[in-house]
């Protein structure tokens, strides 16, 4: 049985997190208004409750899963890496090429593994 209100509530955490990471490291100048105020509040404070609140709906998903029998734990975390290692290498590597392209002009592969190595 799919309990769509707590999706729901998860959906909006990680909505709250994106936003407040949004207003934490965005450059936004709204110096002199209350709006300012607000934003940096929210910002600071609401993405720390945004993220417990999002782990707390994940968790208790993630025990009813396993607690029902659809998975054991090992299935479950090898199902997780499966789903999530293959978007982290994607984005690892385009990232690196971004900063490789545009930002860096290496001229030997000793001075780029010093670099990102050691």
């Amino acid at each position: 049985m799919k309990n769509i209100g707590l999706q729901y509530l998860r959906a909006i955490s990680c909505m709250g997190i994106l936003v407040a990471h949004s207003f934490a490291y965005a450059e936004m100048n709204f110096e002199g208004m209350v709006v300012a105020d607000m934003l940096d509040y929210f910002g600071r404070y609401g993405m720390l409750q945004y993220v417990a609140f999002f782990f707390m709906i994940t968790g208790y998903f993630t025990a009813r899963q396993i607690r029902e029998g659809n998975c054991t734990v090992k299935e479950y975390y090898v199902k997780r890496l499966k789903s999530i290692y293959p978007t982290y290498w994607s984005i690892a590597a385009f990232c690196i090429f971004i900063n490789l392209s545009f930002f860096h002009n290496f001229e030997t592969t000793e001075e780029f593994l010093n670099h990102y190595f050691f």
